[in-house]
């Protein structure tokens, strides 16, 4: 059951959805971009009927799949579930501001700790001064907090959502 303000980890592979074509592939394989939407999505509205492969459908169907999920998804495509987004500077204050204005984000990763090519996770909150993830292709990255310092090499592009 989904919270309003509270979002869910969902993972890419999940037998629900993750056998879904996505593009050339599966979710399980290249539904990064739609499952972290789908986590937003829901955790901004409450909404139980969100899941990655509705948003991988509705996001292959409006062009905006290329070799994955385009970034313009992030900032265009997401206004078709009412959420407005917006591209943030990489600065520690920007992504504490947003998180704690009660704006996630999405972070476009480069190869690293998430990644070997490119991904896309979840920032939703803040504890202990350290940021909670919801990577959607591990629960054990997701359990653990990490550090600005860490993060911040590996962080292509941030986006903050908002309702």
């Amino acid at each position: 059951t989904v919270q309003k303000g509270i979002y869910p980890l969902l993972i890419q592979y999940d037998q629900r959805w993750g056998y879904g074509m996505y593009g050339n592939n599966v979710i399980g394989m290249n539904g990064c971009g739609p499952t972290c939407a789908s986590m937003i999505i829901a955790g901004m509205t409450g909404r139980n009927d969100i899941t990655p492969y509705n948003v991988a459908s509705y996001a292959y169907k409006n062009g905006y799949y290329r070799d994955g999920t385009a970034w313009s998804f992030f900032t265009e495509g997401i206004k078709h579930y009412g959420i407005r987004a917006r591209n943030i500077p990489l600065s520690k204050s920007s992504m504490v501001q947003s998180i704690m204005s009660g704006h996630p984000l999405i972070s476009s990763m480069k190869p690293g700790d998430f990644t070997t090519t490119g991904h896309l996770i979840v920032i939703k909150g803040i504890k202990n001064g350290m940021f909670m993830v919801n990577d959607p292709n591990s629960k054990k990255r997701s359990y653990r907090l990490w550090s600005y310092e860490t993060l911040s090499p590996q962080i292509k592009s941030l986006w903050s959502f908002s309702k």
